[in-house]
């Protein structure tokens, strides 16, 4: 990650994203907290030597790292927290389109994760518009559409798939992603046979 933020403090977001990639959370996490939440020493440190404070897309980018490392760990209730804070919710628009999608499919994951399924239906909406509309990308719209049917499952809400299949079908078909459209039509028999019984 590069941008106007201090060559120490990318350093620091750097370390933080190798550890999670090693699978090394919870040194990862700490990390995070370190370069998120310093102590008043290090503030102090960072005063003295006029160190610049980091821009607000580098500090977006960062609350939704610690967020993911979150996920790793199994917290996502603390992750989704973190992904709602008002702070975050500040950065947003200064993230690149990319990093935008990030954020929506990180929250609506959380919130499957936690079965708040309104929730992750807005946020798993946003990131498929991302996806489709600004990024043209239809792998990231399958895998939108593939996780949004999964947490329906898992929640067992069979009225909200019969709803939301048929526009998922709608969709692969005229993406031309034949994985996902035979996915949307067996989701939808299943759940049109589960509201039947």
């Amino acid at each position: 990650m590069t941008d106007t933020t201090s060559p120490e403090l990318v350093d620091r977001f750097d370390a933080a994203a190798a550890l999670s990639r090693a699978g090394r959370h919870e040194e990862a996490l700490a990390l995070w907290n370190q370069l998120l939440e310093p102590d008043a020493e290090e503030v102090a440190r960072r005063r003295r030597e006029g160190a610049p404070m980091m821009s607000g897309r580098f500090l977006g980018v960062s609350l939704m790292r610690r967020a993911w490392v979150l996920m790793d760990l199994g917290r996502h209730a603390d992750a989704r927290a973190a992904l709602e804070a008002t702070i975050v919710e500040a950065c947003l628009s200064q993230l690149t389109t990319t990093e935008l999608y990030e954020y929506f499919f990180s929250l609506a994951n959380c919130c499957g994760q936690v079965g708040d399924l309104r929730a992750m239906d807005r946020a798993m909406t946003r990131a498929i518009h991302l996806a489709a509309d600004e990024l043209g990308d239809a792998a990231r719209c399958q895998l939108c559409w593939h996780n949004l049917m999964q947490w329906g499952r898992r929640a067992e809400a069979w009225r909200y798939l019969a709803k939301e299949c048929p526009t998922a079908v709608r969709f692969a078909e005229n993406a031309g992603l034949a994985r996902l459209a035979a996915e949307a039509r067996s989701t939808l028999a299943e759940a049109l046979e589960r509201l039947s019984r």
